[in-house]
């Protein structure tokens, strides 16, 4: 067995001689089907491997892969993520895998790392008391830290000392909008409306958004240049946190929001509370969301044109290919393989102009709206937008500012019908790879096998693309049933279009780089293309040659159709008929006739432009090359590089 064999244990890699790709492993591998068994197992958290995280605790660990953390590797992130989590259950979980000495070495030896003064004087004091007593908690209800109702903290809170109008622990959570409830919110309410597992992602837009405001909020002498200066640099600080995957997520982080402003007070100190002055969330997640489909339109527009560069490569080794083309799934014409790929290509640049065009509509900044009915304050729209790369208009109406949402429904419109294309094409390759067609191969690293049958080489790198075509367009439908009855203005159903959006974005990013690499690497077998080649298709052909001897068309094709039937009684090929058949037909028919029967030349006469002659294909393919620039063409796997729709 070969050590990538061994190492990737599949069950059914004898029979392939190339490893699987990176990309199809993460496309492919979280699939469970009865022929690969490669879906993941669904075993309860009473058997899973012991040494891993349990499935109910991954979701702390937001931005790292919860499936690869070991306690072996990982521990000492482990206990910090655990401890500052907040969560009873992962504490006691915790207590139970280390138990209490090794928590407090842990806060000893790391300095209370992660930990706030309050929360280090907390834990140093909860680890102090009996397991009994923390379990006496957990079974009066207790599952928040931060839930006044069912703990003793005013017992806690006195003997930290807390007598003071400093933060107590019930008051961690660091609301936004806290001041007018006086009873915390209930921890089964928190976990149904957080969002900040998924919208942490926000994190650099959100800050990108808040550097600018505050610039707006200095130009409205609503801050000093100080406090400007002191709040740009403590967002930054903030960013450099996400992109270093140092920030700690504390339980009171509702969202992506909170967690930013609560990071940026612990840096900067009181001038944080200052940064929301004039801003609603409202107007601030609009933002956040466009800044994100600005970059995912760019980034997706270079994935589609990777792919064209694949599927142009293959036409111009394929120009004089001859293949049949179908129509019905039945034989139809002769065509060029290049044409095919060319047809592909044609369907993806209109994906690209679609989601560009959707981009002019994007880059309109609703900033500066508020909640619904404007900014009251002083606060310069134009030269806050100014201050935003990548938007070119403002906002006409506050109210339908922070309630549109179209422009996510376009992205996701777009990701739709790159699936339903996408799907097309995989179909196509499904069929022609198959043993009754064997027109390509694909290669075995965007491949997979059966861990019954060793012979098996299944294209699943094409059937997931074709299966995921139809999670594409359900979370276009998602977003459209959320906001089809809302009033306006902001609605909290509207945070339903993040996770929806995210997964598109996410398996389209992957998905095109599957397909662009199975593309590239794909094996084609012109001669079996050319066995499939017969008389038949050429019936039209025929008739064709009929009109230019003056034979109304009609009646050509009704001359052709007889002579095609009775080509199948006498089981003969259309061009083995004997002269009497044709002369049955038509008197004025000859042998010169059956120089209709060449594949290549009823494919050199379909030159119209866009037609399948060779002479066309070639010259597509050289104005594609121009369109799509010398590195789309040459290599569909170069890394993504930053493009602007409107330069196309």
């Amino acid at each position: 067995m070969s050590d990538h064999a061994h190492k990737s244990h599949k069950l059914w890699g004898g029979r392939f001689a190339a490893p699987t790709a990176a990309e199809i492993s993460a496309f492919n591998d979280s699939n469970n089907d009865d022929d690969n068994d490669s879906g993941r197992s669904t075993r309860s958290d009473g058997d899973h491997d012991a040494t891993r995280l349990p499935h109910w605790l991954q979701s702390l660990f937001w931005e790292y892969d919860a499936e690869d953390l070991t306690w072996e590797d990982d521990r000492d992130l482990i206990i910090g993520r655990v401890l500052t989590s907040g969560t009873w259950d992962a504490v006691t979980w915790l207590r139970s895998q280390v138990g209490d000495a090794s928590l407090r070495e842990w806060i000893e030896r790391h300095d209370g790392r992660g930990l706030s003064p309050r929360q280090l004087r907390f834990w140093e004091l909860l680890l102090g008391l009996s397991h009994e007593q923390v379990c006496a908690w957990i079974a009066a209800g207790q599952r928040a830290v931060w839930d006044r109702r069912t703990t003793p903290w005013d017992s806690i809170n006195e003997q930290m000392g807390e007598r003071d109008n400093t933060m107590t622990v019930s008051d961690h959570a660091h609301k936004l909008w806290g001041g007018r409830f006086a009873a915390p919110t209930a921890a089964e309410m928190s976990a149904f409306n957080d969002s900040f597992r998924f919208d942490c992602r926000l994190a650099d837009a959100d800050i990108t958004g808040s550097i600018a405001w505050a610039g707006a909020l200095a130009r409205a002498n609503l801050i000093t240049e100080a406090e400007h200066t002191h709040l740009v640099q403590g967002l930054e600080q903030v960013r450099s946190e996400f992109a270093e995957h140092r920030f700690e997520p504390q339980p009171g982080d509702e969202d992506i929001h909170t967690a930013v402003e609560r990071r940026l007070g612990e840096l900067v100190g009181p001038v944080a509370q200052k940064l929301h002055t004039g801003r609603s969330r409202n107007d601030q997640v609009a933002t956040d969301l466009r800044l994100f489909c600005i970059e995912a339109v760019q980034s997706l527009d270079v994935r589609l044109s990777h792919l064209q560069g694949a599927l142009l490569s293959q036409a111009s080794q394929h120009a004089h290919t001859l293949m049949p083309g179908y129509t019905h799934l039945q034989r139809a014409q002769p065509v060029t393989f290049g044409h095919w790929c060319l047809a592909y290509v044609e369907m993806l640049e209109r994906d690209r102009a679609r989601l560009c065009d959707a981009a002019g509509r994007i880059r309109t900044l609703p900033l500066g709206a508020g909640a619904l009915a404007g900014n009251s304050l002083g606060i310069d729209r134009e030269a806050l937008r100014a201050s935003l790369p990548g938007f070119e208009a403002l906002a006409g109406n506050s109210l339908d500012a922070v309630s549109d949402r179209d422009f996510v429904a376009e992205v996701l419109f777009g990701c739709s019908l790159i699936g339903v294309h996408l799907s097309r094409l995989a179909e196509d390759i499904i069929l022609f790879s198959s043993s009754e067609f064997g027109f390509v191969e694909l290669s075995d690293a965007y491949s997979t096998g059966s861990s019954l049958m060793p012979q098996k080489k299944n294209p699943d790198s094409m059937e997931l693309l074709r299966g995921k075509s139809g999670r594409l367009m359900g979370n276009l439908v998602t977003l459209l049933v959320a906001l089809k009855g809302l009033p306006l203005a902001y609605n909290k159903d509207m945070q339903e279009d993040k996770e929806p959006l995210f997964d598109s974005v996410d398996t389209l990013d992957l998905g095109l780089r599957v397909a662009a690499a199975a593309v590239a690497t794909m094996q084609v077998n012109p001669e079996r293309m050319a066995a499939a080649l017969d008389d038949a298709m050429l019936a039209t052909d025929l008739a064709d040659e009929l009109v230019r001897r003056g034979v109304p068309f009609r009646e050509a094709h009704g001359m052709v159709g007889r002579l095609v039937r009775r080509s199948l009684e006498r089981r003969v090929g259309l061009h083995a008929l004997p002269l009497e058949e044709y002369q049955a037909a038509h008197p004025d028919l000859d042998e010169s006739l059956r120089a209709v029967f060449d594949v290549a030349r009823s494919a050199a006469q379909k030159n119209s432009y866009g037609g399948t002659a060779p002479q066309r294909v070639t010259e597509q393919i050289a104005r594609w090359r121009q369109r799509l620039g010398p590195a789309d063409a040459a290599d569909a796997a170069d890394e993504t590089r930053e493009t602007e729709c409107q330069e196309r």
